[in-house]
């Protein structure tokens, strides 16, 4: 199939790479539970990767340790670091934390200011920072709220039954997993072990840019539909910017045609524009990121079998294609 590049080109753009990042990952937090664990240890982690390292706790995976370490998801816990800023990082006037992956439930404070709660794993979070909460030396605390209780808290306040509230007795697992954005194997599933872990597993990291800078972003390229008719895709494309409701001109280039889509939009920190492209495979790429996406129309085929056979043929045809599927379920080890 012929591959063409599609070029989102923007009149009003400036690089990401000018702000200034401070990462907060490291060695050198500090994890409690204010009754009989505070430790040392590294961010990306959770308090059993801590505190195993810390030597305070056995193998997890050895024996029945899941369940004789239980009581610590039964806590809540406190992750703190230290940390130094400069006069340049200090004078922008736009500051931002941004969590790649938080598990789960948490309130950030710095230098005892409120900044942001988050209650998923699923998805990143930024978070405003107001320059009055920030100084030379500064504390970062991450209070984390244990998710089996939180868990049992949404499930009590939602006043109903959503069935299965617990897993088999068999499987020693915790209860009301789905009313916790959370990894539903992790209270408990199959053969796996029950660890809700509770940390920080991603990168976290302060930004500074100055709202003079317009820093637009590519968070998403989506196929939404086909058209028959006019045998092109609708594309959402969805992008965001730094800085305060402006107006931008966006042009669309399919590379090696002479298609081309331009537009006048106004952004206001979000927006999600549709654009229709002739029927191929091509690329979307902008300066500071790219997707490679690849146009498919996927179909559930359910014939009747001849005459004498009961039921119907159940496979999928990808791009009129069919293909053969079969497989197992595997829950992180």
């Amino acid at each position: 199939m012929f591959q063409q590049l599609l070029y989102i080109f923007f009149i009003i753009f400036i690089s990401s790479s000018n702000s200034n990042r401070i990462s907060l990952i490291g060695n050198n937090w500090t994890i409690t539970n204010n009754i009989n664990h505070t430790a040392q240890g590294t961010i990306p982690g959770t308090i059993h990767t801590i505190l195993f390292a810390a030597k305070q706790i056995p193998e997890p995976y050895l024996d029945y340790n899941d369940l004789d370490l239980r009581y610590l998801i039964y806590n809540n816990w406190t992750f703190t670091k230290k940390f130094d800023l400069f006069s340049d990082f200090l004078a922008s006037n736009q500051i931002t934390i941004h969590l790649e992956q938080i598990d789960t439930v948490a309130t950030i404070t710095i230098n005892n200011c409120l900044i942001g709660r988050t209650n998923s794993m699923f998805i990143p979070y930024t978070f405003h920072v107001a320059n009055s909460c920030l100084k030379f030396e500064n504390e970062i605390s991450v209070d984390s709220e244990s998710p089996v209780l939180y868990a049992l808290k949404q499930a009590n306040a939602y006043n109903d039954t959503v069935p299965p509230d617990c897993p088999p007795p068999a499987v020693r697992g915790e209860c009301y997993v789905q009313f916790i954005r959370k990894e539903p194997s992790s209270f408990g599933w199959g053969f796996g072990p029950t660890f809700a872990p509770i940390g920080i597993t991603g990168d976290i990291y302060l930004e500074a840019v100055n709202t003079t800078e317009i820093v637009i972003q590519l968070e998403s390229v989506n196929v939404a539909s086909y058209s028959v008719r006019t045998k092109s895709w609708q594309v959402d494309v969805l992008l965001s910017s730094n800085s305060e409701q402006f107006e931008s001109k966006i042009k669309f280039i399919l590379e090696n045609t002479t298609w081309s889509y331009e537009t006048l939009v106004i952004f206001n920190h979000n927006l999600s524009i549709t654009v229709s492209i002739p029927d191929d495979l091509f690329h979307v790429e902008k300066v500071i990121d790219s997707r490679l996406i690849g146009f498919r129309t996927v179909q559930l085929v359910q014939n009747k079998y001849r005459t004498g056979i009961n039921g119907t043929s159940f496979y999928f045809s990808i791009n009129s294609q069919p293909i053969f599927i079969k497989g197992s379920y595997w829950i992180p080890s």
